[in-house]
């Protein structure tokens, strides 16, 4: 994301100069940012110790990537990249935030727009309460332009993809704080969509495009969440779609499971398979997985199906591929913590 992380770092610049200039009403704004635990995809292998940051805008770099060739380890990666794209997110809200409100009602608080002239852009961030519920809410939003748009972007609203002024909207949703009971309880609900079309109108060297939609929610005792990605223009390896699943349950066992299409056979006629991957364990971590690739260049009624089960040290114990160079493991699937779905 080329254009993102300069102005994150920017922001990150900004939000030093007025640390601690908040009103008490300010830090309620504040407090409905979800904590990185809130949001964070953890299956086995995943022990990011970016959860333990004060705040989203003090991570630290990306986790080193899983290698061994396994369902397990890919569920994992995939994870961790989800995860770097979420925190990063939310580390350019964090940053935005630390920065004193430009302006101030009782429901709504903006920052912006604060031209960066080393990046040579503009950008609009607002949080309005919405108190219309059992629940406390917040509307978010931030729109970014390209150059000085000046005073002519004071009254973007959240619902306005586009404004007069140049600006584009590149992330929204909304946060529903939750109660926390400890500091490692999981809490509140909420989305964060990013429109990355826009990121690529505004500088054609973005490296993403499509429309990323990360919805959570803590409540009841299960952390759930839901990324769903669309790409219609993409080709090649980029998928059309993704839909990625996850739940976490209070004793530890959880699920996670992703349908991709894209071109996973990568050979010349580039025709897009669906890929789906379903990954389950217990609450000691042991777990099964299973991979099947359809359609695409496969013939019809035919599929490419992949069973793998793992233990406790996340070693693997069984495992089944119809492709001839990658040997079987396991006499049979006794070995396995769960049942196959």
């Amino acid at each position: 994301m080329n254009r993102i992380v300069p102005f994150l770092l920017a922001t990150a610049v900004l939000s030093g100069a007025g640390c601690g200039n908040y009103s008490k009403d300010d830090l309620l704004f504040f407090s409905a940012i979800p904590e990185l635990r809130d949001v964070s995809l953890q299956p086995p292998g995943v022990d990011d110790a970016r959860l333990e940051a004060a705040t989203p805008g003090q991570t630290t770099q990306a986790l080193d990537a899983c290698t061994e060739n396994t369902l397990r380890c890919q569920a994992q990666n995939i994870a961790g990249g989800l995860n770097d794209l979420t925190f990063g997110l939310l580390a350019i809200i964090d940053n935005i935030m630390r920065y004193p409100p430009s302006q101030r009602s009782s429901e709504e608080r903006v920052w912006g727009p604060i031209y960066l002239q080393d990046q040579n852009a503009s950008f609009r961030f607002a949080m309005r309460r919405l108190d219309d519920g059992d629940e406390p809410r917040y509307a978010h939003c931030l729109h970014f332009a390209n150059g000085d748009v000046g005073d002519s972007a004071n009254d973007i609203g959240c619902d306005e993809a586009r404004h007069d002024s140049g600006m584009l909207r590149v992330l929204s949703g909304e946060f529903i704080p939750g109660v926390r009971s400890d500091a490692a309880a999981r809490s509140g609900a909420g989305q964060l969509l990013l429109e990355a079309d826009h990121l690529k109108e505004l500088d054609p060297n973005q490296d993403i495009e499509g429309t990323f939609d990360i919805v959570y929610d803590n409540f009841g005792g299960t952390q759930a969440i839901s990324i769903d990605i669309e790409a219609p223009g993409s080709t090649g390896a980029i998928p059309d779609t993704a839909e990625y699943t996850y739940a976490l349950f209070e004793n530890g066992a959880g699920e996670f499971a992703f349908v991709i299409k894209a071109d996973i056979n990568g050979d010349f006629f580039s025709t897009k398979e669906t890929y789906a991957i379903e990954s389950r364990w217990n609450a000691s971590q042991a777990g099964r997985a299973t991979a099947k690739v359809s359609g695409g260049d496969l013939p019809d009624g035919l599929s490419w199906d992949v069973d793998e089960c793992w233990n406790e040290q996340l070693e693997t114990v069984y495992y089944r591929d119809p492709e001839p160079n990658n040997p079987d493991v396991g006499a049979d699937d006794s070995v396995c913590a769960l049942t196959a779905p």
